[in-house]
């Protein structure tokens, strides 16, 4: 399908228009001069049992969140270009005849990571770590970097809030009846 943008107001149009998103191609990046550090977070088979095994042994109930956006919310350290979309070309082409003919002449800075950057997923776990263990106090497991728990005390009681963060997807398991006062208190934590 084409991609229809209206110039005038500078969107697409409402109704029977596509949106539009840049999926970068990580596969054709190169260590040392596109990117300097990659990690996502993927649990071991080993931290997924003892995450699973933690559940019945502490009575914990259990949820999923999906972070979306999670890889596009963070800052790009990096200088990356790339080449804008077809239909949504600003500066016109370079002209037949020229060796970049038939490309665009101007190109985009990202400011922000793109999905399916080797930049994306480091930058996301970096500052997902940092949040969680920072302002959130959770502490992270040696053994399985990407597990998380946290004892609180809440009306006398103490209660466990563990999370298992599987790239964009974050395993909750918390106390009995603790989704009203650990799980929704906890995500808008600050």
């Amino acid at each position: 399908n084409r991609y229809k943008y209206d110039p005038t107001t500078g969107c697409l149009p409402e109704n029977g228009g596509h949106q539009v998103r840049w999926v970068g191609c990580g596969y054709s990046q190169i260590w040392g001069k596109n990117f300097y550090q990659t990690y996502t977070g993927t649990p071991k088979a080993s931290g997924v049992r003892l995450f699973s095994a933690a559940i019945p042994a502490y009575d914990l109930e259990t949820c999923v969140i999906d972070a979306e956006k999670f890889f596009t919310n963070n800052d790009l350290k990096e200088i990356l270009h790339c080449e804008q979309m077809e239909e949504f070309v600003e500066g016109g082409y370079f002209p037949s005849g020229h060796p970049m003919a038939g490309k665009s002449k101007k190109v985009c800075l990202l400011k922000k990571c793109l999905e399916g950057t080797k930049q994306a997923g480091n930058e996301a776990q970096t500052n997902n770590v940092a949040h969680l263990t920072g302002p959130c106090k959770l502490d992270q497991l040696v053994t399985e970097p990407t597990c998380f728990k946290r004892w609180f005390e809440i009306d006398g009681t103490k209660v466990l809030l563990m999370l298992l963060v599987w790239i964009d997807d974050i395993f909750c398991a918390f106390s009995r009846g603790g989704y009203q006062k650990i799980l929704l208190p906890f995500s808008y934590h600050e």
